[in-house]
C-alpha cells in the first residue's frame, strides 16, 4: 500500500503464508494421530499437556557393537528357542538310537497260598512261593523303523541349526545397519545444530536490514523459513537417532 513491495513480491508471501498454514494444519493432524495412537497403545487417556519430553534433551548412548551383539545372541529369546529345540532334536537321536542295545528285565513276585478263597483266613499254615525272573532281549531287525526315523531327525537337527545359523545372521546384519544409521543421525545433529546458529544469526542481520530498509519483507520471510527449516533437520535427526536406539534396545531385549 506505501510502495514497498510490488504485485509479484506480495503473490509470493501469500503464497507462503498458504503453504505454511497448510503445513500447519498438517502437523496438528499428525500430532493428534501420535496422541491417538499412544492412547491404543497403553490403554489409557492421554493428553498432550501431561506428556513429557524431557527425555529427548539428552542424546543416549549406546555400547559398542561387539558387546551389543554378543548380548543379543546370547539373551533374545527366539534365538534360545531355537537352541533349545536344536538340543531337543539332537536328543532324539540318542533315544532312537538306544533301540539298538539290548535290553534286560527282572521281575519277582510273591505269592501266598491259603485253604480259602480269602488270604489270611485258612487254618492251615500258609504256603509261600517266590520268583524271581529275568529276561533278556533284543531287537535283531524291525523294518529299518529306527534308521528312517534317525536319517529324519538328523535333517531336522541340520535344518534347524541352518535357520539357527540365518537368524543370527539376519540380527547381526539388522544391528549393522543400526549403528551406521545411528552414527549417521549423530553427525546429522552435530551439522544442525550448527545450522541453526547460522540461521539465527542470518535472522538476527536480516531483521536489522529490514528495519534500515535494506531488504525486503519477503527477504527477512526467507531468513524466518531458513531458521524453521534448520531446526526442523535438528528435529528430524533427533528422531531418527532415538529411532535407531529403541530399535537397538528392542533387538536387544535389554529393557
Amino acid at each position: 500500500e506505501v510502495g514497498l513491495l510490488n504485485g509479484s513480491e506480495l503473490l509470493k508471501i501469500k503464497v507462503e503464508q498458504d503453504g505454511t498454514f497448510i503445513v500447519l494444519q498438517r502437523a496438528r493432524a499428525d500430532l493428534q494421530k501420535s496422541v491417538n495412537e499412544l492412547n491404543r497403545a497403553t490403554n489409557s487417556f492421554v493428553q498432550l499437556s501431561t506428556l513429557d519430553f524431557s527425555v529427548y534433551d539428552t542424546i543416549p548412548s549406546i555400547e559398542p557393537l561387539e558387546v551389543n551383539q554378543k548380548t543379543m545372541l546370547s539373551s533374545r529369546s527366539d534365538l534360545q528357542i531355537l537352541r533349545k529345540l536344536v538340543e531337543s532334536a539332537h536328543s532324539n537321536i540318542h533315544v532312537a538310537q538306544s533301540s539298538y542295545y539290548p535290553s534286560l528285565d527282572a521281575t519277582a513276585s510273591l505269592l501266598r497260598y491259603d485253604d480259602k478263597y480269602l488270604n489270611g483266613e485258612g487254618t492251615y499254615p500258609s504256603e509261600y512261593q517266590k520268583k524271581l525272573q529275568v529276561v533278556a532281549s533284543y531287537n535283531l531287525y524291525n523294518g529299518s523303523r529306527d534308521e528312517a526315523f534317525i536319517a529324519k531327525t538328523r535333517a531336522n537337527v541340520s535344518s534347524l541349526r541352518h535357520d539357527l545359523n540365518i537368524e543370527e545372521k539376519n540380527l547381526s546384519k539388522e544391528m549393522k545397519n543400526i549403528y551406521l544409521d545411528y552414527e549417521v543421525s549423530l553427525s546429522n545433529i552435530s551439522v544442525t545444530q550448527t545450522g541453526i546458529e547460522q540461521a539465527e544469526e542470518n535472522l538476527r542481520i536480516s531483521e536489522l536490514s529490514a528495519e534500515e530498509g535494506l531488504i525486503t519483507t519477503a527477504d527477512l520471510l526467507d531468513a524466518i523459513t531458513s531458521l524453521a527449516r534448520a531446526k526442523m533437520n535438528n528435529i528430524d535427526a533427533k528422531s531418527k537417532l532415538f529411532i535407531s536406539y529403541f530399535k537397538l534396545v528392542r533387538l536387544t531385549e535389554n529393557y
